[in-house]
């Protein structure tokens, strides 16, 4: 990859510093949230059924924004993960008009934050705010997206052994 990286360091002493910097590359097999998205113009996307992963690269003003489409009606449930959290992490999911539907905090004990909601097709937002958080802390966000159930079961009371057969779909 190419690009521009930049430092700022400023010295307290006449002392020689030396400074070694390494660069890696993105884990392969995994989605990363791009930087800057500390709006909705430059929101990362994101689509069902994936996970993307990302950090919080200041304590408090690294607001992440993902952007979500959503191709049908259903039942959208976003799941944020912190396995080392040591702040909060408020997520909230807005509408593309910017209407909050749905928000949850990720707290240090349990690292972990969910919301699910009726959702219609359209694009959404997911907003990730950090309180007090570790720099190098990791998160995952996972969103789901059910728009149908389906169920079978044996039924003992009506057809005497025969099987009943469930099918929910969004419409």
């Amino acid at each position: 990859a190419t690009g521009t990286a930049g430092a700022l360091l400023s010295l307290q002493s006449a002392l020689t510093y030396r400074i070694f910097v390494q660069f890696h590359d993105i884990p392969a097999g995994r989605a990363w949230e791009l930087e800057p998205t500390g709006s909705r113009a430059n929101a990362t996307p994101i689509v069902i059924d994936s996970q993307i992963h990302g950090t919080s690269w200041h304590p408090n003003d690294d607001v992440d924004w993902f952007r979500l489409p959503i191709p049908q009606r259903g039942i959208l449930s976003v799941g944020l993960h912190r396995p080392d959290g040591i702040g909060v992490t408020e997520m909230r999911l807005t509408d593309a008009g910017g209407n909050e539907l749905a928000a949850a905090t990720a707290e240090p004990i349990t690292n972990n934050a969910f919301v699910s909601l009726n959702v219609l097709a359209g694009t959404y937002y997911i907003q990730l705010n950090p309180e007090s958080e570790d720099t190098t802390n990791e998160y995952i966000l996972t969103p789901v997206l059910i728009n149908n159930a389906f169920h079978n079961a044996v039924d003992t009371i009506l057809g005497r052994d025969s099987e009943l057969i469930v099918t929910l779909d969004w419409v």
